[in-house]
């Protein structure tokens, strides 16, 4: 996993975050992104002086006068690692020949750690189970712990739910933090969430885990043979399918497939969209990300 870019964490706006990071902040501070000037005051850095206005103030004057540059401080950015714990994300186990997304979910929450360190920033976790506030102490092992300690088995689980129980921490995540939502997104999230999550000033990032031949799309061969298919309380039944039902249901998955990506990208959080567990697609996947968005900042 080590050779996974890292995720860049800048965020769109000034932010409330962490000291000793490099993001733009709403507060003031100490940064080469000035704001104002104030007059001097005993006990101002002089460095701080801003030498050719205090010598246009003090000719027209006629008398010194000291002008020093306020400027935006640099903060980091709050992280928040959320996954959907509904039965479809544990749908195909390891040994199946397709995506194990549990598998995936642990890679994407690996690359989310090391950069959030990188960048300074607090790391918090969100569960059907558990809460994590946000630490600047976390680690990579920490958070794959987290994971494990539930499984994928709330068969209540909604993603609107997932982003509800988010609303209920708000006061713990300032405008400007990034909240990764891990999930299939078999249920595209209403428009209410999303526009919740952009009232709280959030930078969402959908990661998307579906698998590319029955969740992305639907393979011809399943109008030929009896399919056990997963109900959404997790329960397994035999489905027989027509050629003119495999169609249909092609069509559907791929038009969801491009609903999320529009709708996502229209409210200005590009998703992730994670088909394989391999090093070198999950690679492709973050560096696509972070090409995506640097025109929106």
């Amino acid at each position: 996993m080590s050779s996974s870019p890292l995720l860049e964490l800048e965020p769109h706006v000034r932010i409330i975050g962490s000291l000793f990071g490099s993001s733009p902040s709403r507060r003031r501070g100490q940064s080469d992104d000035v704001v104002s000037g104030r007059p001097y005051q005993p006990g101002d850095d002089v460095r701080r002086i801003d030498w050719a206005t205090s010598a246009r103030l003090s000719a027209i004057r006629g008398e010194d006068h000291f002008v020093v540059r306020e400027s935006y401080g640099e903060e980091a950015p709050f992280v928040c690692f959320t996954v959907d714990r509904s039965p479809s994300m544990a749908l195909y186990p390891r040994e199946y020949p397709w995506l194990h997304k549990p598998d995936a979910v642990r890679q994407i929450a690996e690359v989310v750690a090391l950069s959030a360190g990188h960048y300074h920033c607090p790391l918090a976790f969100l569960d059907a189970d558990n809460w994590r506030p946000p630490s600047t102490s976390a680690e990579a092992d920490e958070l794959t712990e987290l994971l494990d300690m539930s499984g994928y088995d709330r068969a209540e689980e909604t993603i609107d739910s997932l982003f509800g129980r988010l609303h209920a921490v708000e006061h713990m995540l300032p405008g400007g933090s990034f909240v990764f939502c891990c999930s299939d997104f078999l249920e595209v999230p209403t428009e209410r969430t999303l526009a919740m999550i952009v009232d709280a000033g959030w930078e969402l990032v959908p990661v998307v885990v579906q698998d590319p031949l029955w969740e992305q799309s639907y393979p011809e061969a399943a109008g030929e043979v009896s399919l056990p298919v997963c109900d959404q309380a997790g329960r397994f039944r035999l489905l027989r399918q027509s050629r003119t039902e495999v169609s249909e249901r092609r069509r559907a998955h791929e038009a969801r497939l491009r609903r999320l990506e529009e709708l996502f990208t229209g409210y200005g959080f590009p998703p992730i969209v994670i088909s394989e567990t391999g090093t070198d697609a999950l690679a492709d996947a973050l560096r696509s990300w972070n090409v995506r968005r640097r025109p929106l900042r």
